[in-house]
């Protein structure tokens, strides 16, 4: 498998974000009004398109808030609009702590795509790099299709994905083959050499005794 056919692998077809929630809930009313303002103007910058003014307000209220598993969810849609799908990986475990199926699913499915991402951006010319990628946003799929095997996006990407991690082990084992061939190249080649090298080392042993030969037939002559 050749760079060009392993990239044409990833396409992003329907690996889409969820809609970002809007829900909240707080344990205490002190900071309550001051973390639903940043929610509020993170969607709305978020609906605008605004993702990275999205992703600041959604931070400022995950530092009033960090454990809020709804908050880690937004800060991870917004974190992977501006492709930091690492740091939107981080955000989605979080959010997996969630006692809500709805949210903990889709913190799977937006898990997945974002390990999905990181293979990605592995590319083909480190299959091995984007292997465990691909291992864990199948993964993900799974855990989300255990809480609703209806959904239809988290089906496709399953089997799309898993499409494309056959593919990439198909690429390792190949990679692995050639390696193999070029070190038993390697290896008949310094076999040749040396065999060559011996030869020439016994040729050379035969021209001495030859020529030794030669000059105690002329010292005999010369008597």
């Amino acid at each position: 498998m050749n760079k060009k056919s392993f990239k044409n692998f990833f396409k992003p077809n329907r690996l889409q974000l969820l809609s970002i929630f809007c829900l909240l809930v707080f344990s205490g009313a002190s900071d309550a009004a001051s973390i639903s303002g940043d929610i509020r103007r993170g969607n709305e910058f978020y609906k605008e398109g605004k993702y990275q003014n999205a992703a600041e307000k959604f931070n400022e209220a995950l530092q009033k808030n960090p454990e809020s598993d709804i908050i880690n969810f937004n800060s991870g849609t917004a974190s992977y609009k501006i492709g930091d799908f690492e740091k939107a990986s981080e955000y989605f475990q979080k959010a997996l702590l969630s006692e809500e199926p709805v949210l903990k699913q889709q913190a799977h499915y937006n898990l997945g795509n974002s390990f999905y991402r990181q293979a990605e951006g592995a590319g083909s010319a480190n299959p091995q790099a984007a292997l465990p990628f691909l291992e864990k946003s199948l993964s993900q799929y799974e855990e989300a299709l255990k809480i609703d095997a209806d959904e239809e996006d988290v089906k496709y990407n399953y089997e799309f994905v898993k499409k494309v991690l056959e593919k990439v082990k198909e690429q390792i084992r190949q990679q692995s083959g050639q390696c193999k061939k070029r070190e038993k190249s390697d290896q008949s080649e310094e076999q040749e050499k040396s065999d060559q090298s011996e030869e020439q080392e016994k040729s050379d042993q035969s021209e001495d005794r030859k020529e030794s030969g030669q000059n105690q037939d002329r010292k005999e002559s010369d008597r």
